[in-house]
């Protein structure tokens, strides 16, 4: 589920492009009224598939973007005005990231940085299966907007990451970020320099962040997922890292190798099935959304060679990795 606030600004970007808002979201089983209430949560699926129908109806490749332009910090609820409350960028990031799932269950977020540089990487939950191009232009877009709340209009990324192909035209999505885009990248992320993790905000209210974080405490409390998806948004996180393995998984659910493997199996599920699912299901997303070379993605998954994916792939799928982006790229 996602909060209806995700579609904030939907009809004005609409009807700027000749699209009737109302016929969009009946379409994919929304209602009209949908965003009467910002805190309503809606079928993630439906709102992927409304940003997709919406991006081939208007013909613009680059429609999240065009949404994106109407959503700031508001658009999050009560996760934006923490982050408006919080004493620098790095703990408003933080606060993002770690909230994040009250505002969306599909997707999360990642903060790293490496020396003076800081990623924010975007990631799409394994078991969904529409495509989330449109999804990545509004999230890096509104990314953008927040910062420059934060840091002052003139403020650009580095540069932004897409694990999609490039669109026949991507001129608006280059003026609107500032910066260059790469294509058919291992991850959705955007680059920017570590410096302003450190900068202040200017409406800090530690007494009102406070009484935010014990809310979106309790937020979460409702939020629970089963250990089985906590264990899969896991391997999402690590999947492309030397550290995919039950051992540090079991490390960052603060608990141990055996009483995981124990737990998982009173659910139904091992560690190495779980992980299997996501290789699959990623698998599927990056050879129907870009253009990386089987090779790459063979060891991007984690597998020793391109022939034992292609293998795997085909006994899960029934049809081989290229047959299956070839099928894909024809409909």
């Amino acid at each position: 589920m996602v909060r209806a606030g995700s579609l904030k600004g939907f009809h004005p970007t609409c009807e700027s492009l000749g699209l009737s808002p109302q016929i969009m979201l009946n379409s994919v089983g929304l209602p009209t009224d949908v965003l009467e209430d910002e805190d309503r949560l809606i079928s993630y699926t439906a709102f992927l598939k409304l940003l997709n129908l919406s991006a081939e109806m208007s013909g613009r490749a680059d429609f999240g973007v065009q949404l994106s332009q109407h959503q700031k910090l508001d658009m999050l609820g009560p996760i934006g005005f923490i982050m408006e409350s919080s004493p620098n960028i790095a703990t408003a990031l933080k606060h993002l990231k770690t909230y994040f799932h009250v505002h969306n269950e599909g997707a999360d977020l990642k903060l790293t940085t490496d020396g003076d540089r800081a990623e924010i990487t975007f990631l799409v939950k394994s078991d969904i299966d529409v495509s989330t191009h449109q999804q990545l232009f509004l999230s890096c877009g509104i990314g953008v907007n927040i910062l420059r709340i934060m840091c002052g209009p003139s403020w650009n990324p580095e540069r932004i990451l897409c694990a999609t192909k490039k669109p026949a035209d991507d001129l608006s999505l280059r003026r609107h970020f500032g910066c260059p885009i790469e294509y058919d990248q291992e991850v959705n992320a955007m680059v920017f320099s570590a410096s302003i993790l450190k900068k202040p905000i200017s409406d800090a209210n530690p007494q009102l962040h406070r009484i935010l974080k014990e809310h979106l405490e309790q937020k979460i409390q409702s939020h629970s997922e089963s250990l089985s998806h906590q264990v899969k948004n896991l391997i999402c996180q690590l999947l492309f890292t030397d550290a995919v393995n039950i051992d540090k998984a079991a490390e960052l659910l603060s608990t141990t190798r055996r009483r995981l493997q124990r737990q998982l199996k009173e659910e139904g599920h091992t560690f190495k099935e779980l992980l299997d699912q996501v290789r699959f299901e990623q698998a599927k997303r990056y050879l129907q959304e870009s253009q990386i070379p089987l090779t790459q993605l063979s060891d991007m998954l984690g597998y020793a060679e391109p022939s034992v994916f292609s293998r795997a792939f085909k006994r899960h799928t029934g049809t081989s990795p290229q047959e299956w982006r070839e099928k894909c790229n024809t409909h």
